[in-house]
């Protein structure tokens, strides 16, 4: 498969320079990784060591493991909950101005999508990487559209994958090194496009089992240095090669092209490139607590089993100061025997507070407190209270909420809608979205509840109001009650169906109006008639009625 030469040394430079940036960051990612994972990081490793995982021998405490996961399902259910809609499309940030047709088709078109997000393995590896972000401060995920579940995603593991942004904070490009075997080089690729030695390869059954290393890079589309290939139409652009065949052209496995951004790399901050996480911020008192935990365990194991002083007349060893190591020495005194060296006397007491401090300090930092909130309320409080210690604790992960909707969850939304949209899977949309941008609106828990820390001025507002209008009724004309209930639904995050639109607004006040006004002119010619009953019954003397009188 052929490529023009300057693009593809292009990618084999930008691969090398994104995996050289990150050389770094490794050291803090593998003291990580053995702080807080009982199992050794293959991605973290030589590559001799890459297929061996093994137990963690720096292990302590499960404290920080725990922590994280209890954060991990914290921002599953909070943000992309497989059990409740989380997402809502609109055009902009008011659908009430569209027709009820409009509306009804984004509500159907979103439905779908989350049907579709169900099917695949979306909300597993969104799992995973909420557990990545907390730990290492970011992940990865590409889309691939897939024949039977129409989507399907890949996670990247921490150590997998280099990535290089822009000076706005988004993807330029990203690449990975990774071994394939060789079968599955054969089922992605084609066996055509393999290397000829590759394909003598597969006929051997051992060989075929091997595997083989891969270089891939995906790429915005750079019209100053095209490919010669078909992907120069698209978007992005990405290629598979390998390196070390005789003929250059056969290097190159694999070139496509996608339409939009096709993968996701997430970060829970950005002070740096790739900034720093909940974990790293809690490392300090991981490491702590670890040195108090081993200190305790020696000092308990000296108590029970002591170093001891025996009489040089029983044996002649060297001394040992270790917990069960004996010393001799002469002239003991007392008696011939032996004692322990020294009383040992261990706060145990003291220790105990110091871990339990560190453990809720460890906890605090991952937010276990914010999702564990009302679980952990030493008494039972009123819903204002309750209320003000979230929205206290939401402000902290505020900024990680903004940045993952941002990195993760728009660039996501809006590919595997086009894939729907390319593939027919959605009805066919109404006239007035043909050729309109729709974008997402998150309704998640987390979402909500922090938009929902504007609705109290618009609450104590209309409290305010309300008092007034009982000593001054025409205060309530100040307030645009109709304005008021679309923001307050919006914040809150309601259906955008429950709220009519203002055509239907209107034409349902029009009509309310006409109906008043026929029961108004229905009674005052009830009202006429019955006067008119009356004076026709009112005698006036000389054999006539008021009503007469009155008509002359």
């Amino acid at each position: 498969m052929q490529i023009r030469a300057e693009a593809f040394e292009g990618m084999k430079c930008g691969l090398k320079l994104m995996r050289d940036k990150r050389k770094p960051y490794w050291p803090i990612w593998r003291e990580l990784a053995q702080t807080y994972l009982p199992y050794t990081h293959p991605w973290l490793l030589d590559k001799r060591k890459q297929e061996k995982v093994e137990l963690n021998p720096y292990y302590i405490t499960s404290v920080g493991l725990t922590a994280l996961r209890v954060q991990t399902a914290g921002l599953m259910n909070g943000i992309t909950s497989p059990t409740r809609p989380w997402f809502a499309l609109g055009v902009g940030s008011d659908n009430s101005l569209l027709r009820h047709s409009s509306r009804a088709w984004i509500d159907t078109a979103r439905q779908i999508m989350l049907n579709i997000l169900a099917r695949s393995n979306f909300y597993n590896v969104m799992a995973m990487m909420y557990f990545d972000l907390g730990l290492m401060n970011s992940s990865g995920m590409q889309v691939f559209e897939d024949p039977k579940e129409v989507v399907r995603f890949q996670r990247f593991s921490t150590g997998e994958y280099y990535v290089e942004y822009d000076f706005t904070g988004k993807v330029r490009r990203f690449g990975r090194e990774f071994e394939l075997p060789l079968a599955d080089c054969e089922q992605q690729f084609g066996k055509q496009n393999l290397p000829k030695m590759w394909q003598e390869q597969l006929k051997n059954p051992i060989q075929r089992t091997g595997t083989k290393t891969i270089k891939h890079v995906c790429e915005r589309k750079d019209p100053g240095l095209p490919l010669g290939h078909p992907a120069d139409r698209m978007a992005w652009r990405e290629v598979y090669w390998t390196d070390g065949m005789d003929n250059p052209d056969r290097d190159v496995l694999a070139v496509s092209g996608y339409w939009e951004q096709p993968a996701t790399f997430p970060r829970w901050s950005a002070e740096l490139e790739l900034g720093n996480s909940p974990a790293m911020d809690a490392l300090a008192d991981m490491r702590e607590l670890q040195q108090i935990i081993l200190k305790k365990g020696v000092g308990l194991e000296k108590m029970i089993d002591p170093p001891m002083l025996l009489d040089a007349s029983l044996r002649n060893k060297p001394k040992s100061m270790m917990p069960g190591g004996h010393s001799y020495i002469q002239n003991l005194r007392d008696a011939v025997g032996a004692r322990p060296v020294y009383q040992l006397q261990v706060p145990f007491q003291e220790i105990r507070l110091d871990i339990q401090d560190l453990k809720t300090s460890i906890r605090e930092i991952l937010h276990n407190d914010l999702f564990k909130m009302i679980s952990q309320l030493d008494t039972v409080r009123s819903a204002t209270e309750i209320d003000a210690k979230r929205e206290e604790k939401l402000v902290l992960i505020a900024h990680f909420l903004e940045r993952f909707e941002n990195e993760q969850l728009d660039p996501t939304i809006e590919r595997v809608f086009n894939i729907c949209m390319r593939n027919g899977i959605f009805p066919p949309p109404p006239e007035e979205l043909r050729d309109v941008d729709l974008s997402p609106t998150y309704i998640s828990i987390l979402a909500t509840a922090q938009r929902a820390i504007g609705t109290a001025p618009l609450e104590r507002l209309l409290q305010v109001v309300s008092n007034i209008s009982a000593v001054e009724p025409s205060v309530l004309d100040i307030v645009n009650f109709d304005e008021f209930v679309y923001t307050y639904g919006t914040d809150i995050g309601a259906k955008p169906t429950v709220l009519r639109d203002e055509a239907q607004l209107k034409a349902r006040r029009a009509a309310r109006e006409q109906q008043l006004a026929q029961v108004e002119a229905t009674a005052t010619a009830d009202t006429a008639v019955k006067g008119a009953k009356t004076l026709s019954q009112t005698d006036v003397g000389g054999g006539a009625n008021a009503l007469q009188m009155l008509l002359g």
